[in-house]
């Protein structure tokens, strides 16, 4: 009988041996064929409306959820983003508000290797912390603010993570949140240039025409855009938000007649949304500049983050929050 039973044992623990072994596989060599935009494990199939669960499958919504209950409590409030809220009793729990698009959302990877997810467990190894993670695929500057009104007015965050994105002035419709297209009017007030009119481009142009025909126009001063970023700028609180590029670019100072368009596009972006934030006092904190920082995609398609990346981030993010008294989680 014992005999059997280790057999047993054995043969269970090689076969989940080997369908582990199986599973790195697919991943590491055949994810564009097997993965790639098929797969809510890695955060494809996200079905909008977002804001409701009804399409959506639980593997998605496990990405969403802190997001869609800051919607609904939105939704369901008459209250006017901006306006002054009464302060929650004081959380021994540190909470933090991370911002972005799809990069933050984690496509790509597993829900747990998002930077998102691996920085609130470094986080906990400290003291008691809650991480919000308030990102969609595809949202903007203003998305991004709209967010952050929100969780101002009901998570009341002790730090804010907000990411720079070379495509964040690219924007989205005005009905994508709740109260977007009021934030958007306002902000546009005191803003005398027209609304940027980029080009229709399919939806299976590369990244370089991208940069070009749409992200690069999109930081022209001759356009409302930069001037609604500057008001952006100003009126997020610089005392408890972090700004931080996720993107790996070359350094001005590196910049050569031998680069291509391309590149010197997307330097010129991130160095003008740096300086948005950095000339009203906001704290940057910038990837590139750090000599061990290295960007590795997800495949040879997928051209997001890696796991390995996504740590990365969780990396420098932690060790800045971690060694740092302005931000109040140490002493």
């Amino acid at each position: 009988m014992k005999k059997k039973l280790l057999l047993l044992t054995l043969v269970l623990v090689s076969t989940f041996g080997s369908l582990k072994v199986a599973q790195y596989i697919s991943e590491k060599y055949f994810f564009d064929k097997i993965y790639y935009q098929k797969s809510n494990a890695f955060g494809y199939g996200l079905h909008f409306p977002y804001n409701t669960s009804a399409d959506n499958t639980p593997q998605i919504n496990s990405r969403i959820t802190e997001l869609q209950h800051l919607i609904s409590e939105t939704k369901s409030s008459q209250k006017v983003l901006g306006a002054t809220a009464q302060s929650p009793e004081k959380s021994k729990e540190y909470k933090v508000a991370i911002i972005g698009d799809s990069v933050t959302y984690g496509l790509g990877v597993k829900p747990e290797e998002a930077y998102p997810t691996v920085f609130e467990k470094q986080m906990n190894a400290i003291r008691p912390t809650k991480v919000y993670n308030l990102a969609i695929p595809g949202d903007d500057i203003i998305d991004n603010y709209t967010k952050y009104l929100m969780a101002e007015q009901y998570i009341k965050p002790d730090l804010y993570v907000i990411t720079l994105i070379d495509n964040d002035l690219d924007f989205n419709a005005t009905d994508r949140y709740p109260n977007k297209q009021a934030t958007w009017d306002q902000l546009k007030s005191g803003c005398p240039q027209p609304e940027l009119k980029l080009p229709d481009l399919p939806s299976t142009s590369s990244w370089q025409d991208l940069v070009v025909k749409h992200y690069f126009p999109s930081f022209s001063s001759d356009s409302s855009s930069v001037c609604i970023l500057h008001h952006i700028a100003d009126r997020l609180p610089k005392d408890k938000t972090i700004f931080i590029t996720l993107d790996q670019y070359v350094k001005p100072q590196d910049i050569t007649p031998a680069n291509s368009e391309v590149e010197k596009d997307d330097t010129f972006i991130m160095e003008s949304y740096k300086a948005a934030f950095t000339t009203v006092g906001g704290f940057v904190l910038d990837l590139n500049a750090f000599p061990d920082f290295v960007y590795t995609p997800v495949s040879q398609s997928e051209g997001h983050p890696s796991a390995t990346t996504q740590q990365e981030y969780a990396k420098y993010l932690f060790r800045e929050v971690s060694n740092s008294t302005k931000w109040g989680f140490v002493k």
